[in-house]
């Protein structure tokens, strides 16, 4: 049931109104391969069909972006976001606002993680070059839509983008007092990285998902596992670790692929090499096309096992989950009435 409050009301005291709508649309932004959205890659809501780079009418995004989320007001629920899991009932702002932007327009990638999007058309991706993102970060600052932004700087790989892309978005994230999440194969070292972790600014998320190098080949199907893990090491000196904010930290993303890595050896060596080289935060997800078709169906108990193993080393590390671990836990208490748990740390947007 939406609650409607009266606007004048709302400006006048900075109340907000309850109804059902997303983080993501309400404060969120994605740049993708050929446009700009108030969602994330890969979904459907656009403010043009196609955008290539140029001057960014800030104005416009906004109109479509009040578009939407008027229609959450009335209850009237988008086309697009039917059925999405960001969808939620609670008091949002009236103000609008970008404090989460994802960048990832960028396609080119030197890993080819089989279970990545780009795997099956790997040479186009790396061939593909995408639009200058600074006259978008440029329009927006310049209106006052930046809210202590957060900025997810995800695909292809960051540190493959042509020079001055990286320390340009950088440069403007330190100049804003902003927040930083680079989303990395961690195959190439980056001091532009390290840099911004010193300052306790950033954090890097790599996905190595394996202890052994034999399982990284094959999942990552390239033969970089030792210069990966040399390379968390020195991400993970180069980083101040701060406690308070969370930043400055080497975060190591675990995706549980079942009949790949979903084995107690498998983990229990990927977690002994975290803590050798210095990290200090593990997150895990499970494989998205697995979970896709196989969500319906009773989870096999080994999955639940992992949990449970995963959960034995918050002693060591901050342990959170994302996406469908987050459901698999679900699960578990549907499949398990007798499974009294644990509250798992849950990993929000822009965390």
């Amino acid at each position: 049931m939406v609650e409607f409050v009266d606007k004048q009301i709302v400006n006048d005291y900075n109340y907000s109104m309850k109804y059902v709508s997303c983080l993501l649309l309400e404060s969120g932004m994605a740049f993708g391969r050929n446009d700009v959205k108030p969602c994330t890659p890969g979904y459907k809501i656009h403010w043009a069909e196609e955008y290539y780079g140029g001057p960014f009418d800030a104005d416009k995004y906004l109109e479509l972006r009040n578009k939407y989320v008027d229609m959450m007001k009335r209850g009237d629920i988008p086309e697009q976001c039917v059925g999405c899991s960001n969808l939620e009932e609670k008091d949002w702002p009236e103000e609008p606002g970008v404090e989460f932007i994802v960048i990832g327009n960028e396609t080119k990638c030197s890993c080819n993680c089989y279970y990545c999007w780009f795997a099956e058309k790997k040479d186009y991706y790396n061939k593909f070059r995408s639009y200058d993102v600074m006259p978008i970060l440029t329009a927006l600052k310049e209106k006052n839509l930046l809210r202590h932004t957060t900025f997810d700087i995800v695909g292809g790989e960051c540190t493959e983008y042509e020079e001055g892309k990286l320390q340009a978005i950088v440069d403007f994230v330190m100049e804003n007092d902003y927040w930083l999440h680079f989303f990395s194969s961690g195959i190439f070292y980056s001091e532009i990285i390290a840099e911004a972790m010193r300052k306790s600014k950033a954090n890097i998320v790599v996905s190595v998902d394996s202890g052994t190098k034999e399982t990284y080949e094959k999942i990552k199907r390239v033969k970089t596992f030792d210069k990966v893990w040399e390379n968390m090491a020195k991400y993970a000196a180069a980083g101040v670790q701060d406690d308070f904010c969370k930043k400055g930290y080497v975060v190591l993303k675990y995706i549980i692929i079942p009949r790949v890595n979903d084995n107690f050896d498998e983990f229990k060596e990927f977690a002994r090499r975290a803590k050798e080289s210095g990290c200090k935060w593990i997150r895990i997800a499970v494989e998205y096309n697995w979970w896709n078709e196989n969500s319906h169906n009773p989870m096999p108990k080994n999955l639940f096992a992992m949990l449970d193993l995963i959960e034995t080393y918050k002693k060591d590390f901050i342990i959170d989950y994302i996406e469908n671990a987050i459901y698999l836990w679900q699960k578990r208490a549907k499949e398990e009435p007798e499974f009294t748990g644990v509250n798992p740390c849950i990993h929000m947007v822009g965390c």
